[in-house]
């Protein structure tokens, strides 16, 4: 076998090596022109257009050379000195900071030759959401769409701590392949900063509107979308800022123009809370707005911002509800609404019932006329105007029956809701049974609980009936028409409750009834109604006395005290859970029954001057911590049954 030749290196290879690694200008252009170009590239942006016009900075379409791709380019205005410098690269950190689909994207932030501040951001089509909602023909899904979108990306600038403050349909690109933008975060501001309303801008006695700033170092934001608080120098600003503004864009969405430009808002402005048109406008209702969509508006516009949608988050639960199909929670539907958006959901078989429910009753009808075929016409129609006549009594009856059972034992768990409910069926027995009384009492009774006096008044009962004590009460407030958009303050109804007691001061089921509606249409529950109505089961304030601070409750009764009305009558529980109570003082010269107190998240208990005290069944109080009680004033064996609560609880004696 022939032997291998020794390996000698080919110098050509070494040769291509080093030319490789040491190329000249030439050999690189050749094998990598592109690297050449970027590294040949000293200007970074190219302008080529201008493309917008802000009364703060100008947007510039430019050409990256160094990416190789369009962008937009926002600069200061030339006539913009230093003191508009942190304005403007504020807007540029706080929208970089932001990472969300919906937002615009900003790439870089630096400065230019002269020195001005710069940042580049995508460019994006010049189609805005004010051109959509200005088309003849709007498609409403498609806008609700955009909609929800907008509010998922200011939810997650929420999340953040930012708020942009600066909502409109200019504001908002949107494409038609279904892309959706927030821009321009100029006003943008962070949640934790401070608000001061005098250190925004440098010249106060500037009049003129510099980035989107009208009233110049007083009112930022765009006339017709700024909320109340934006206007009124001082005022906190949060999430429910940007809800106004979003409730606001709704209403432009549905209606084509923001709902403070009309007639008593030609200056675009929202109204002031406790001004006339403050007033006015929790009354606005759209004609061009679906019922459901009206109802979300007005309350997402509401003056007082604890009155509007907690977040944005709830705010767009409820389009989507009504996308879907369902009742929003703001519009407080009422059965008949409730059912009707049922059966639209469910159509197909809504409409195989309905078929088959007028098959068996045209079966049964022509069963009846075989049987029926000898009497005579005469009589056949008789019989018929009587049966009619039966059934509508019966039906309004049964109907007013319903009406009655809902309104007591919905009105301490889903108040607001039995009670509209309520309403309706016993409004509908009376239609169907103009003469039905017991129809008419549930409507005088709902009334009541509503404070709608003027109404009751209306279907008052006559002095045999053995509620007619309430006419009195109807009587002595004629002037009370509230509903529940409009209720009265925390003090007048904790007076009302205090002047019924004169008038009436057995009728503690239906105060109670009072209260829990009136405390399910508010986001704050004040707790002078609440003792209030402590003091009206209790002999009034000459027999009971009652203090609350810093959710320490302390009670001081000449008498029994009660805290609980009986089921059937009241809600059975104790009226101290409308109130945040975690210390409870109690001096109590007659009986006291401790079951009353069971299930409340007390954390101290002070019965020590409490000498008659009673202990029917088993008390539980999870959150105990501390109790006292006088001495020996049940066996302890009857405590340690009674109060059954954690083991930690410590009785002191």
């Amino acid at each position: 076998m022939k032997e291998a030749a020794p390996y000698t290196p080919d110098r050509r290879l070494g040769q291509a090596y080093h030319e490789a690694n040491h190329l000249n200008e030439e050999g690189l252009a050749a094998i990598c022109p592109s690297y050449i170009e970027l590294a040949e590239t000293d200007l970074r942006y190219r302008e080529h257009s201008l493309i917008g016009q802000g009364s703060l900075k100008n947007v510039w379409k430019c050409w990256d050379c160094r990416a190789h791709r369009w962008v937009a380019m926002a600069r200061l205005r030339e006539d913009r000195g230093p003191e508009f410098y942190d304005l403007f690269v504020n807007e540029a950190w706080v929208s970089s900071s932001l990472t969300h689909p919906n937002i615009i994207k900003v790439h870089d932030v630096g400065l230019t030759s002269q020195g001005q501040p710069f940042f580049t951001m995508d460019l994006k089509g010049e189609g805005t959401l004010a051109d959509l909602i200005q088309q003849p023909e709007r498609d409403l899904r498609r806008l609700l769409g955009i909609f929800l979108k907008v509010c998922d990306a200011i939810a997650y600038a929420h999340e953040k701590g930012v708020l942009h403050l600066d909502l409109k349909p200019e504001n908002i690109q949107a494409e038609r392949f279904g892309e959706v933008i927030v821009c321009d975060w100029g006003l943008a501001k962070l949640l934790d900063d401070p608000d001061p309303d005098s250190d925004d801008f440098p010249f106060p006695d500037q009049v003129e509107s510099i980035g989107n700033v009208t009233l110049f170092g007083e009112i930022k934001g765009t006339p017709g979308y700024m909320a109340p608080e934006q206007i009124l120098p001082g005022r906190q600003k949060d999430e429910r800022t940007d809800v106004f503004a979003l409730g606001c864009l709704l209403h432009a969405i549905l209606t084509g123009e923001p709902p403070f430009s009309g007639v008593g808002h030609e200056q675009g402005l929202a109204p002031v809370p406790g001004t006339p048109c403050d007033r006015d406008a929790k009354r606005t209702t759209s004609p061009h707005l679906p019922e459901s969509l009206n109802a979300v508006y007005r309350k997402a516009c509401r003056p007082q911002p604890e009155e509007r949608y907690p977040s944005v988050l709830a705010l767009a639960k409820e389009v989507e509800k009504y996308l879907h199909g369902f009742a929003t929670e703001a519009e407080e539907p009422h059965f008949l609404r409730a059912l009707s958006l049922f059966l639209r959901r469910h159509r197909l078989p809504a409409t195989i019932t309905l078929v088959a429910l007028i098959a068996l009753t045209t079966f049964a009808a022509l069963s009846l006329q075989h049987i029926n075929a000898e009497r005579t016409r005469a009589d056949s129609l008789a019989s018929k105007v009587e049966t009619y006549g039966q059934s509508e009594k019966h039906q309004s009856q049964q109907l007013a029956s319903a009406a009655g059972t809902l309104k007591n034992l919905g009105v301490f768990r889903t108040p607001a809701r039995s009670i509209s409910e309520a309403r309706d069926l016993a409004a509908l027995a009376l239609t169907l049974d103009p003469g039905n009384e017991f129809a008419r009492h549930q409507l005088f009774s709902i009334s009541l609980i509503q404070l709608d006096f003027q109404s009751a008044l209306a279907y008052a009962p006559g002095p045999e009936h053995p509620y007619s004590d309430y006419l009195a009460l109807a009587e002595a407030f004629p002037h009370y028409s509230y509903n529940s958009a409009h209720r009265p303050s925390p003090a007048e109804l904790a007076s009302f409750i205090r002047q019924a007691r004169l008038i009436t001061p057995h009728r503690g089921p239906l105060m109670e009834r009072i209260l829990s509606y009136d405390f399910s249409l508010r986001s704050h529950r004040d707790p002078e109604p609440v003792l209030a109505l402590i003091e009206y089961l209790n002999g009034g304030s000459e027999q009971c006395r009652t203090t609350y601070q810093d959710r320490t409750l302390t009670i001081e009764s000449k008498g029994d005290l009660h805290l609980r009305l009986a089921p059937g009558s009241g809600s059975g529980d104790c009226i101290l859970k409308y109130l945040a109570v975690r210390d409870l003082r109690l001096s109590v010269a007659g009986c006291f029954n401790v079951t009353q107190l069971s299930r409340l998240p007390l954390k101290t208990l002070d019965l020590s001057q409490c000498p008659n005290l009673r202990l029917r069944r088993p008390v539980v109080l999870p959150l105990l911590k501390s109790m006292k009680i006088p001495p020996q004033p049940i066996s302890t064996k009857e405590w340690k049954y009674g109060v059954h609560t954690l083991d930690r609880w410590h009785l002191t004696i």
